[in-house]
């Protein structure tokens, strides 16, 4: 049973890498420069190239995380399978995780520069948490931390929270670079810090695009 819930979400993971940046922290740049989405949709590059840059690397942030799951998936796969000794998978999956940080390093420095959207940022403030928590019956844990700072509007905030997840992840995967393989346990725990962390920025999206 475990093995075909690991293949399942391989093969969903392979169909949906391209299409994921945006479903991860998609429409963040939208609540730092007014106007920057227009009718909807994030401004191309031909509008404002900071922004779309911005909105490029949130992109190439959630490619890099996704990848590094899927290794880390790829190497459960191997684990049930016997292999556990078998640590390709973990290093690509700690190289991701660690190209993932230094991204978000990035985005965190460029947020810094702008402004926040008032417009934009008070429609996170007022948006309806508990009926949308309870519509979609959200990890309550998860979704928790996420309404704490957005409600603050503080997506700044969010950036690093992710952040201080994706170096949690790279902490754990970092000893199998020095041929040393997590227990049993330490696979547990890392597995949960890729799926409530892949929650997290899921939920962050859903509310952007509804407030943006």
């Amino acid at each position: 049973m475990i093995k075909k819930m690991i293949t399942t979400v391989l093969i969903l993971f392979g169909f949906s890498i391209f299409l994921y940046p945006l479903m991860y922290m998609n429409h963040a740049e939208c609540f730092f420069i007014p106007n920057v989405c227009d009718n909807g949709e994030s401004a191309t590059i031909s509008v404002t190239v900071p922004v779309s840059t911005f909105g490029v690397s949130i992109a190439d942030g959630a490619c890099f995380y996704l990848d590094s799951y899927s290794c880390f998936l790829g190497y459960l796969k191997e684990y049930e399978a016997g292999n556990m000794e078998s640590r390709e998978a973990l290093i690509k999956a700690c190289e991701n995780i660690k190209a993932a940080d230094d991204i978000y390093k990035k985005i965190i420095e460029v947020s810094a520069t702008y402004s926040y959207n008032d417009t934009a940022i008070d429609r996170l403030k007022s948006f309806d948490y508990d009926t949308f928590g309870k519509t979609f019956d959200l990890n309550p844990r998860v979704f928790g931390h996420v309404r704490v700072l957005l409600s603050k509007g503080d997506v700044r905030g969010v950036f690093r929270e992710i952040r201080n997840r994706f170096r949690v992840i790279a902490g754990y995967l970092s000893a199998s670079e020095t041929d040393s393989i997590p227990g049993k346990t330490d696979l547990w725990r890392i597995n949960q810090y890729y799926a409530e962390t892949l929650l997290f920025g899921q939920y962050a999206a859903e509310i952007f695009d509804r407030c943006r």
